[in-house]
């Protein structure tokens, strides 16, 4: 097996950006999911309840992020360490983290953008998001991820579930870290201990899907399938599964062609 795509999402529910080569850190790939956009009380917001979200495209390059909504073809490009020194607390999930507020030009355009009173922010420090503990040991961190630094999913399971659906869809549409190919559909389900290129890393738990599955991502309208498809073969405890959760072990670089060899199995 080798890895055949890697992906990171600077801002949380933007769009993703493909990279050849990543950097690994202990909390996820480095600028994966450092950013995240906030409603009026200080909660994360996502395509889940603002499906226009996916259509804001992301480029990086160093520390600078380029926003593009294209849907109004309007842009801004900003430094993304260039933060207000202005700390508040935010809420994802069940979690409190503490976060930097972005620039007041950011977020006029983020509100008339998105148009929702909103607000962009960074988190403060990318070691103070305690993993469940029911999945993880202490001192396992993750950013502003669902829960887990780092997602796999293989080109087979997303071919396996094309060949039920009427119309294919596109792999980003699962948001995935890492991508591989050369072994059989599902094959990460029954992953343990496995490493990609020299860095090592342990699956954890299957991914349970939601309603962003069925965002189309060049309307944002949202659909029945791919969840209505998946119920029918990926149902387990009454959650929809796509795709493996991973925490790291040990590594710095990854890129695209590493091989793909799994330790031990669960």
């Amino acid at each position: 097996m080798k890895l055949t795509a890697i992906y990171i999402y600077p801002i949380k529910s933007f769009r993703g950006i493909s990279l050849e080569v990543a950097e690994l850190t202990p909390s996820g790939l480095l600028y994966d999911r450092e950013w995240m956009i906030v409603n009026e009380n200080n909660e994360y917001i996502t395509q889940r309840e603002y499906p226009q979200m996916s259509q804001f495209e992301v480029k990086l390059n160093g520390t600078h992020l380029f926003l593009k909504n294209l849907s109004s073809s309007s842009e801004i490009e900003f430094d993304g360490t260039t933060h207000t020194e202005t700390t508040i607390e935010v809420k994802i999930w069940n979690d409190q983290c503490n976060a930097f507020e972005m620039p007041q030009g950011i977020n006029d355009w983020l509100r008339r953008e998105l148009q929702i009173d909103c607000k962009m922010v960074r988190i403060k420090n990318t070691r103070q998001r305690q993993i469940d503990l029911n999945f993880a040991p202490p001192e396992q961190y993750t950013t502003f991820t669902d829960g887990f630094p780092f997602l796999l999913i293989s080109e087979e399971s997303l071919a396996l579930l094309n060949s039920k659906l009427d119309e294919e869809i596109e792999m980003e549409r699962f948001r995935p870290n890492f991508v591989i190919s050369g072994g059989d559909a599902h094959v990460e389900d029954n992953m343990g201990k496995w490493t990609i290129g020299t860095a090592s890393f342990e699956a954890v738990k299957l991914c349970s899907r939601c309603v962003v599955t069925t965002i189309h991502l060049e309307t944002a309208k949202k659909s029945k399938e791919p969840l209505k498809t998946l119920a029918k073969y990926r149902r387990f405890e009454n959650k929809i599964m796509f795709g493996q959760n991973l925490l790291y072990t040990s590594g710095n670089q990854l890129q695209v062609g590493d091989k793909v060899t799994y330790l031990t199995s669960n």
